[in-house]
């Protein structure tokens, strides 16, 4: 007695079922290399924080080089050895990011940059819900030269205010400084 299948059947070899998906894990990957490469490009410290671990989990090369640490160092410290402030403060800072929504104000905060100088900085956070948790991006540029900048116009003003023989409160604010 011989049995007969309905359908006819056909065997694939595994490699030919696995081919295009290995071709789109490839060009996932190829595409992750370009954006990681373009964030390690940009003059910005970036910073990507999972809050429920509370763990770095990206910086890009500003980063690094702000911190004077190679990526795993700093990686391995987490946001608390990264910006130099108590996890509980931190937590909470973070969950009030979150609770918002929205991205939070800039930030001006002064902290030790590269090759060991005081700087000031403008700290700028974001909340984002992905793959089922919440990580916040957080991005520090260096405004030192700016700041500098602004302290430097207000003292003029003041001296030639003073050499004028007029007084800043005469005039107000100067429209340059708010």
């Amino acid at each position: 007695m011989t049995v007969s299948s309905p359908v006819p059947l056909s065997v694939e070899t595994p490699a030919s079922d696995l081919r295009p998906e290995k071709e789109e894990i490839a060009e996932l990957m190829a595409r992750q290399a370009i954006i990681l490469k373009a964030l390690d490009a940009t003059s910005d410290a970036i910073y990507l924080v999972d809050r429920a671990s509370m763990a770095i989990v990206y910086v890009n090369d500003a980063a690094c080089r702000l911190h004077n640490l190679t990526r795993e160092q700093l990686i391995a410290a987490g946001p608390s050895g990264a910006l130099a402030m108590p996890s509980a403060q931190i937590e909470k800072t973070l969950d009030a990011i979150i609770a918002r929504g929205t991205p939070a104000e800039p930030v001006e905060i002064m902290r030790l940059g590269k090759g060991g100088q005081m700087g000031w900085y403008e700290l700028r956070r974001h909340p984002v819900f992905a793959s089922g948790r919440w990580l916040i991006v957080s991005f520090a540029r260096d405004i030192t030269q700016a700041k500098n900048a602004q302290t430097r116009i207000v003292h003029l003003n003041r001296v030639y205010a003073m050499q004028s023989g007029t007084s800043v409160r005469e005039f107000g604010r100067w429209p340059c400084c708010p």
